[in-house]
């Protein structure tokens, strides 16, 4: 359906070949292959020129239907795999809690409604309720944390 749809939007079988990267050889026999398997002529065929018969007219637009359906799965698992997505862990001094990390933090919540954010906020001298978690700020900087809590080395 691809192939039949890139010929039609091409104008020839040549750009078409040109386009999916094969002989115009193979492009004519998979059109042909259609034509037979569904008993029906898709294209009146010159030397000059390419145009849709009915049921070619009529195919096409289901090909065409089909594929901007596929382009557009394929750009949604796109954003899927690019978009951060899921619950983010921040743990973080009782110093940072109210609206400078608020302030901090909106425009990536905003960025990316699929991301949740959970904080944790603790005394410096106490980590023990966030040793699970894989990063905290501590003294203005991202530090990744190691089990138990402790600083492993600074992110940013």
């Amino acid at each position: 359906m691809a192939v039949f749809a890139t010929v039609v939007e091409q104008g020839s079988m040549i750009a078409a070949s040109r386009q999916l990267g094969m002989t115009p050889s193979a492009v004519s026999q998979h059109i042909s292959k259609l034509e037979a398997e569904h008993g029906v002529s898709l294209l009146h065929r010159t030397t000059r020129s390419l145009t849709l018969t009915e049921a070619g007219s009529l195919f096409y637009q289901g090909c065409a239907d089909m594929l901007a359906a596929a382009q557009l799965a394929e750009q949604r698992l796109s954003e899927l795999r690019d978009a951060p997505v899921g619950e983010l862990r921040l743990a973080a001094p009782t110093g940072f809690a109210g609206p400078m990390l608020s302030e901090a933090l909106a425009p990536l919540l905003a960025a990316h409604p699929r991301l949740s954010l959970k904080l944790f906020f603790h005394d410096d001298d106490d980590r023990s309720g966030t040793a699970s978690y894989r990063s905290g700020l501590a003294r203005g900087r991202l530090e990744r944390l190691q089990p138990g809590g402790t600083p492993s080395g600074g992110l940013g």
